[in-house]
């Protein structure tokens, strides 16, 4: 039987259980790394202080975080599994001894931020484990929904390799905290990540995010202290997550950074960013990388999504693991 966690699900899980485990049972993919990956991540595993961050560790997995919430949890095995999965993300292109502190600094911030909270906070079926948790998740949940109006982040299609795509558009509005966009950019992450586990059946683990800059305005932008606290949550939180990059039609102050920088980036990390402006360009950077029906018009110009989004359709009727369009396509 069930555990018992810090919250429960009432009825069905909104993912069905055999689904979850065809993720659970997706084999960790070693293939390509060091040759010492593997058993550095056996090390890495064993510096966790207790089982609790081996737990921790574990729920980075949406499929796995949900099987922990059904009436047949993972097994010990599925639980070392996904933890190893984990510890691989944290060691790659990354020194032991540094990897050790990362990996500290990542269940920190999911234990603060109470990752498990956002993930459930629009769910109606959800029975907290403390009014206290549940005034959280109610506070979380209206943070979201009220910036997502100001600035919309939203899952929308996958590019080739089935990665699904977060597409981060320029805020229309100012918004009221740093608290509340801070928690935005973690909901849309954790979205992301899950809808990429979902959608590859286990296989993949990274994702793409495009940036559209096309109707930014610096007057509604996020403050230098909220940009800083988001970058420093995507770097301790999700380490070997991003695949690409896109920056869509930046301003001119960007793309002079961009410029100056770029000749200093390895080529590696060069190759996950991309920056275009009109039409032309990102027709030719992004085609390359995304089929037409999966792209939206502002990407591309024969894109066949639709370009409008209902961002509180999006967080209230659509599954937290399913993009905007794949709603209705399983």
């Amino acid at each position: 039987k069930r555990k018992d966690k810090t919250m429960k699900i009432n009825g069905a899980l909104p993912i069905p259980r055999e689904e979850i485990q065809s993720i659970l049972d997706s084999p960790i993919p070693w293939d390509g790394d060091d040759g010492d990956i593997e058993d550095n991540s056996k090390r890495l595993l064993g510096t966790l202080k207790d089982e609790e961050q081996v737990e921790m560790a574990s729920c980075a997995s949406y499929a796995y975080w949900l099987a922990t919430l059904s009436d047949t949890p993972p097994t010990q095995e599925e639980r070392e599994k996904m933890a190893l999965r984990e510890m691989r993300r944290h060691l790659v292109k990354t020194k032991f001894d540094d990897a050790v502190g990362l990996l500290q600094s990542t269940i920190r911030v999911r234990t603060e931020h109470r990752v498990d909270l956002v993930r459930c906070c629009f769910m109606e079926n959800v029975e907290y484990s403390s009014e206290e948790d549940k005034a959280l998740a109610a506070k979380i949940r209206s943070m979201v929904e009220q910036d997502m109006q100001r600035q919309v982040c939203v899952v929308r299609g996958h590019d080739k390799e089935r990665l699904a795509i977060l597409t981060v558009f320029a805020r229309a509005t100012k918004g009221e905290s740093d608290e509340a966009f801070l928690h935005l950019i973690l909901y849309a992450m954790e979205r992301a990540v899950a809808a990429t586990e979902f959608l590859s059946t286990g296989l993949n683990e990274k994702l793409m995010v495009v940036l559209d800059f096309g109707s930014f305005k610096s007057s509604v932008a996020p403050s230098w202290s909220a940009n800083k606290a988001v970058a420093i949550l995507l770097q301790h939180n999700y380490p070997e997550r991003l695949r690409r990059l896109l920056i869509l039609d930046p301003p001119f102050w960007m793309r002079t950074m961009y410029n100056l920088v770029s000749p200093f980036l390895d080529p590696l990390t060069k190759a996950k960013f991309r920056v275009c402006s009109g039409e032309d360009q990102k027709r030719q950077v992004i085609a390359e990388f995304v089929d037409s029906d999966q792209a939206m018009p502002f990407m591309l110009p024969d894109g066949k999504l639709e370009g409008k989004i209902d961002a509180e359709h999006y967080v209230n009727r659509v599954p937290f693991h399913l993009g905007y369009t794949q709603e209705n396509e399983k």
